[in-house]
């Protein structure tokens, strides 16, 4: 199954002490959540049960941010972020569908940059797999920096603005969001504000490390399973590779190795080098 975007929660936000983000609507068991915090402060962030995959503050005061990931359960309930006292704080969840439920928390990878200046940059990530969610955060020390954002840059992949939000004089946050349909470079990813202050940048691949392709092609004991055919017609998904399981043919759509629903499997053609598509 590709990995999607499924919503995101409401904004939370405090002048001060904990807060308590909402969840997305329609977060479902096996759903990845993406917490992204920010404080006017450098007081540490901690969330019990979630993951955490970056945390930074800029020259040691002003800004903190933090990012953390968890796997949805059946019952999932909204975190609490413990910010002890400190200064005003804001947080948000993204979730994600689609994320391979095969381990606890999928693959990630994170780099931070911190500058005071009116560029965010996230710096460059190369996920392990195709068609990874490269997620892009910034946040912003002045809110008025944030009013101009556009989404994060970049030549691949494409991003898209998921969550955005700035509270009066104090800071702000975006989160962006684009699927990588090959496993190569993102390159370093910015945002231009409108004035220079305290920023950072982070940016996480959220990956599926198995081959849904063949890994749900069929569920149950498998006593004859052996490649009959192959078809190289360039049709419908891009060609059909077809498997014989006790004398039924089962058909395998294969697609481009570009395309999004691209699985890691490559099947040689007489068309060139194909992917069997996810499972969706």
């Amino acid at each position: 199954m590709a990995i999607a975007f499924r919503a995101a929660g409401a904004v939370s936000s405090a002048a001060s002490g904990n807060i308590s983000p909402a969840l997305p609507t329609g977060t479902a068991k096996d759903d990845i959540l993406v917490l992204m915090v920010a404080s006017f402060d450098n007081v540490t962030h901690s969330v019990s049960g979630w993951t955490q995959v970056g945390s930074q503050t800029n020259s040691g005061v002003a800004l903190h941010a933090s990012a953390w990931l968890k796997r949805a359960i059946t019952g999932e309930s909204a975190p609490t972020v413990t910010h002890t006292a400190g200064s005003l704080i804001i947080g948000a969840i993204a979730g994600y569908s689609g994320v391979d439920p095969g381990v606890a928390i999928p693959g990630h990878n994170s780099a931070w940059n911190a500058a005071a200046s009116s560029t965010i940059t996230a710096l460059a990530l190369t996920p392990a797999t195709n068609g990874a969610m490269c997620i892009c955060i910034g946040a912003v020390e002045a809110d008025a920096s944030l009013t101009a954002m556009g989404v994060f840059g970049g030549s691949s992949p494409a991003m898209i603005e998921r969550i955005k939000d700035a509270e009066p004089s104090g800071i702000g946050f975006i989160l962006d969001d684009g699927k990588q349909n090959v496993a190569a470079s993102t390159g370093d990813r910015t945002a231009s504000t409108t004035t220079g202050t305290r920023i950072l940048g982070i940016q996480i691949s959220l990956e599926n490390p198995f081959y849904p392709g063949l890994r749900t092609f069929y569920k149950g004991a498998v006593k004859e399973l052996a490649l009959q055919s192959m078809s190289n017609a360039q049709t419908g998904n891009g060609g059909v590779l077809i498997v014989k399981k006790n004398g039924m043919n089962y058909a395998v759509s294969l697609v481009p190795i570009t395309d999004a629903n691209a699985s890691n499997v490559r099947v040689q053609t007489a068309k060139g080098t194909m992917a069997i598509r996810l499972w969706s």
